[in-house]
């Protein structure tokens, strides 16, 4: 897992959490099913891979991952749910009841999620891309040696994700970094981060700070 990463896992997966640096920091949040039941009620009236998950009395699913880094909507969420938990002493509220419905919504009808999760191999390509974020994806498919079309697959079926969307977001990242220095040029900035059309990374810019705005 890397940062903002959510698994859900049911009582059969066993499992050890490991932090990957110092300043990792892993949270391993349990609900009571009484609880659980009722939060989950709302969700699994619509079809969602998050109801055939729950719904599965096989224990063949073991888990469910979501890449939440890049979902600022669950990522405010969960701080939320953390800030209202730990303001009451860790007592259920009503209000944190109601954030967690919010959130299982939200995730139920999320596209990007994964049965599997990032193996070795996976997560060394999740880091590949991000690294070397202004290269193009045939250069870092050609640097690791795997196919194009290999990453591709590995990238949405492990991690949920489009590898295209994972590089535009690292871009867009380096963009804010280079754009902060005001002798560059929104065209330098642009070509940097790979984008021949100008137009189109400022409406990719204009995107990203509506989403921000919206939360």
């Amino acid at each position: 897992m890397t940062a903002g990463d959510l698994v859900i896992m049911n009582r059969s997966a066993s499992h050890s959490l490991t932090p990957l640096s110092d300043n990792c920091l892993l949270l391993n949040i349990c609900i009571r099913r009484e609880l659980f039941r009722r939060l989950l009620r709302p969700v699994l009236r619509v079809k969602s891979p998050l109801k055939t998950f729950f719904s599965d009395k096989s224990g063949d699913g073991l888990h469910l991952f979501y890449p939440l880094l890049s979902d600022r909507k669950c990522q405010v969420m969960l701080s939320s749910i953390l800030q209202i938990y730990s303001a009451n002493r860790f007592r259920e509220t009503p209000e944190l009841e109601h954030l967690f419905i919010r959130f299982f919504t939200v995730l139920g009808n999320s596209e990007e999620y994964s049965v599997k999760g990032p193996d070795e191999t996976s997560f060394g390509i999740l880091n590949a891309l991000r690294e070397d974020c202004l290269s193009s994806l045939a250069d870092i498919a050609a640097k690791l040696k795997t196919p194009e079309a290999d990453i591709i697959d590995l990238v949405h079926t492990d991690y949920g994700r489009s590898a295209f969307d994972v590089l535009s977001e690292e871009r867009i990242k380096h963009a804010a970094e280079m754009l902060a220095d005001r002798k560059m040029s929104l065209y330098i900035v642009a070509g940097k981060c790979g984008y021949q059309n100008v137009w189109d990374f400022a409406a990719r810019q204009r995107v990203l700070a509506g989403s921000v705005r919206k939360l």
